[in-house]
């Protein structure tokens, strides 16, 4: 299965290679100003980090386990995607002014990920058993109730709790946004795998 026969998945392939051209712009514009020692902003960071996610979404592309769940899975990347854009803009930002971005600019790329935290939440939900993403533990792969519990558990922890952070995210420190997002996704994860678990322990048809 290759982008082109996943319009979505060529939408985020076409989106990424924007993304690169712009990251790439800026570090030959900070080197040609600043040399090695300009990269210190922020810019390295975003662009290992677009690398793996471009890399994460060729792989997501050429697995056909999750064809139900396609719609809600580019989302969730395009948000991803459009996070690291504004990120992104905001070095470039930072790097235009003697004085950096103001306090309102720095929570966008907060924002952005809160938003993908609902989407993810929406996503996950509908994650086939044993595909390449989700809460792959030994009694998740056993077992499809415990499946179906840890992915639904989680999605519904992450959606309630996303909308909530989105909205908290206009008035918090980017600081203190990020941390209860890092809670709330840890949160999410040990609650479903608890509560998996326990589905898992009752499931006649679990395999061994």
């Amino acid at each position: 299965m290759t982008t082109n026969e996943r319009p979505g998945y060529e939408l985020l392939e076409k989106g990424h290679l924007v993304l690169f051209a712009m990251q790439f712009a800026l570090v030959g514009s900070i080197l040609a100003r600043d040399g090695v020692d300009g990269l210190r902003g922020g810019i390295v960071g975003f662009l290992a980090v677009t690398v793996f996610v471009f890399i994460m979404n060729r792989r997501l592309a050429r697995d056909d386990g999750n064809r139900r769940a396609t719609r809600w899975i580019v989302a969730w990347r395009m948000g991803v995607l459009a996070a690291l854009a504004v990120g992104t803009l905001l070095v470039a930002f930072d790097q235009s002014r003697p004085t950096g971005a103001p306090e309102s600019v720095r929570q966008l790329p907060f924002m952005m990920l809160w938003v993908v935290i609902c989407l993810k939440g929406a996503a996950v939900g509908k994650l086939k058993p044993g595909g390449l993403l989700g809460l792959r533990v030994y009694w998740t792969l056993r077992s499809h109730l415990a499946w179906d519990k840890a992915h639904r558990t989680l999605g519904r922890i992450l959606f309630g709790g996303g909308l909530i952070g989105l909205a908290a995210s206009t008035v918090l420190p980017p600081p203190t946004s990020l941390a209860l997002l890092v809670l709330l996704v840890a949160t999410g994860v040990i609650v479903a795998l608890a509560e998996s678990w326990q589905v898992w322990r009752s499931d006649p048809e679990r395999a061994s």
